[in-house]
């Protein structure tokens, strides 16, 4: 329903238009009811208004005088003016006040009908496209969520070193980094007694957890940026870069005691007990992007191949995406980081490189021919030098990347139907992003994008409707208790359950089981 305002000194006019014309099947609801301009403006400074009807001569302020005001204050309300024939002048004046329409005294019922049938279809049009406007805003300040994130961890696995194309992105992405000057810190949170906590004192499930410790750390100081780069099960690795051009030394004091804060808040929010400890400082963005990823990605338990499978992971996301660009620079750190090894040695990595690329884009649902993938074998073996290992890598990428558009209408549907088929088959266990995206072999921030984008839903939203349809179903079994079917859909907190039930059903659990059998339901 649309909101109406009536204005008319005449007060049989006013109340004739109001109470004898059925406005509501119109898609109208008549809010207001005055006898003067004046009264208009100062109801519109506190109620909502969609479409003011209202006499054009009146005794303080005239219906010109309140389209005006309502032009001059940028509001978005459609004015229709009642006026007689000898007042076309005035009427005149008013198109330059936006005024939407005009009606004749006495005004007649069919000419209301008209007018007013076009205004609705007018607003219904307008309400639609700015829908539309919203949702690509919003749209796209999530995709800008996502690429700034996802830009950081493929600067962190080498797949930009030069420096133009870093300063290029970080403009692109609307960052306000210099890229020779504003440090940054790579450091890491970790949850003590992880295991512990998540059993019996967190209700929310991993990525809940991560995602609290990742608000932690969003600040209003605009000084400073927080971008999480990895997730090891009981650790976080995040970078710290300063946006007002700081020396590292003033950096690093203010970021422990920004950590000292989180660590403050954790634990009296959440009795969150986090430890802090920074791993690297660079005095700039281009100072890390030189840094090995290997190096980088350090833990300490470092594990080698646990870095060596990510990039790979973000190596079979970027041919997966199409992009050749980030393929190659990634392909390029790789062989960098292999200089110092013996040329076989080189070229038995770059075979088990690309051997392992192919196992996982077949399973994502490209065909990749037998045949081919041992004359590649045989390819390799005939390389000689770094620089034809380079060349031989960057071609096959090309032809990778190539396939990859080629069909990428099929991949994508076969990389979130495995998505979805994993998700159903695991609703019940406290899996997370990473989880779903280790199953398809991508990188997380890059299978939460394509997920969104393929599917019109984040991937949070579609575990929940897969868990709450189950938990429908269940309910409808009357041997379950509600408690029972909460860990069945995957939630160890029935408290948190009840709350996601009743988001996404309009009604608890409990009411819901009752509106089915009536009061016999048993908790």
């Amino acid at each position: 329903m649309y909101k109406l305002l009536i204005i008319d000194d005449e007060e049989i006019m006013r109340n004739g238009l109001s109470e004898l014309i059925d406005w509501k099947t119109m898609g109208f609801e008549v809010v207001g009811n005055l006898e003067d301009g004046r009264d208009g403006i100062e109801f519109i400074k506190s109620n909502q208004v969609d479409v003011i009807l209202t006499d054009i001569k009146m005794s303080f302020i005239s219906g010109i005088d309140l389209a005006k005001y309502v032009m001059d204050h940028n509001l978005d309300i459609k004015i229709i003016l009642i006026s007689g024939f000898q007042e076309f002048e005035l009427a005149r004046q008013a198109i330059a006040y936006n005024v939407s329409h005009y009606l004749l005294k006495p005004p007649k019922f069919k000419d209301i009908q008209g007018v007013f049938h076009e205004l609705k279809n007018q607003l219904d049009s307008e309400r639609q496209s700015r829908l539309q406007e919203e949702m690509r805003k919003e749209h796209y300040e999530e995709l800008l969520s996502f690429s700034k994130e996802q830009f950081f961890i493929d600067l962190f696995y080498g797949a930009y070193s030069e420096r133009e194309d870093i300063a290029s992105r970080l403009k692109m992405l609307d960052f306000k980094i210099d890229v020779d000057q504003s440090p940054c810190i790579v450091f890491h949170v970790t949850i003590v007694d992880y295991e512990n906590f998540l059993s019996n004192n967190w209700s929310f499930g991993k990525d809940g957890l991560y995602q609290a410790i990742k608000n932690f750390f969003n600040t209003e100081d605009y000084s400073l940026l927080f971008y999480p780069v990895r997730n090891m099960k009981d650790k976080i690795q995040i970078l710290c870069i300063s946006q007002d051009q700081a020396d590292i030394e003033s950096l690093s004091d203010n970021l422990d005691q920004f950590a000292k804060t989180v660590k403050e808040n954790a634990k009296k929010l959440l009795n969150l007990e986090l430890n802090y400890k920074k791993d690297f400082n660079f005095s700039s963005i281009v100072q890390l992007a030189e840094k090995s990823p290997v190096d980088l990605f350090q833990s300490e338990e470092k594990d080698d191949n646990f870095n060596l499978l990510n990039q790979v992971k973000l190596l079979d996301s970027y041919i997966s995406s199409g992009d050749f660009r980030l393929s190659e620079g990634l392909y390029e750190n790789f062989i960098n980081q292999m200089n110092h090894l013996d040329i076989r040695i080189i070229c038995d990595n770059v075979s088990s490189l690309f051997d392992m690329i192919y196992s996982k884009l077949e399973e994502n649902g490209l065909n990749m021919d037998q045949e081919s993938r041992k004359t590649n074998w045989n390819e390799i073996k005939q390389l000689e030098t770094i620089e034809q290992i380079r060349s031989w890598g960057k071609n096959e990428l090309s032809k990778l990347v190539y396939r990859v558009e080629k069909e990428k209408n099929g991949t994508f549907e076969n990389v979130i139907g495995r998505a979805k088929q994993y998700i159903n088959e695991n609703y019940n266990k406290d899996i997370t992003l990473e989880d779903v995206a280790d199953h398809i072999f991508l990188n997380p921030v890059y299978f939460s994008r394509l997920f969104k984008e393929q599917t019109g839903e984040n991937y949070i939203d579609y575990l929940i409707k897969v868990r709450m349809e189950n938990a429908v179903k269940l309910l409808q079994d009357p041997h379950y208790k509600v408690n029972q079917i909460s860990e069945k859909v995957g939630y160890n907190s029935l408290r948190y359950f009840y709350k996601i039930f009743k988001r996404y059903k309009g009604q608890t659990p409990t009411e819901y089981r009752k509106s089915l059998w009536g009061d016999d339901e048993t908790i």
